[in-house]
């Protein structure tokens, strides 16, 4: 498997600790003279693979849906190709949410929500 042909693509990367994440390969870089190491703008990943995510990183602020995250060639069981319907779902997910740039913590303030919610008679 060549890793170089992988920069720039989106792909779903299983590792041998039973992980998955789904990202694009921005570059890699050699670490030894056989251990490559992937850099990855992640967009989805496994359970597990978040957590170890988030409390390996937790200084740095997660109001962003892409993290820059890197892994080893030692790491990786088995690498897909996303179809192209997923990869242009990815594209379109991205480009609509930078562009709207939403602030979560001002969405979920409580002081903007109703303190009463009804709801009309349903017409039969």
């Amino acid at each position: 498997m060549n890793l170089y042909d992988y920069v720039g693509k989106f792909i779903k990367i299983y590792t041998v600790d039973e992980e998955w994440f789904i990202g694009e390969v921005t570059s890699i870089n050699v670490l030894e003279e056989d251990v490559l190491e992937l850099q990855i703008n992640l967009f989805s990943y496994s359970k597990e693979r978040g957590y170890r995510y988030q409390t390996r990183n937790k200084h740095k602020r997660r109001n962003k849906s892409i993290r820059n995250h890197a892994v080893t060639t030692n790491e990786i069981m088995k690498i897909e190709e996303l179809d192209a319907e997923v990869k242009e779902g990815i594209k379109l997910t991205l480009a609509y949410s930078e562009s709207k740039n939403l602030d979560l913590k001002e969405l979920s303030n409580q002081d903007n929500l109703p303190k009463r919610v009804e709801f009309g008679w349903i017409e039969k």
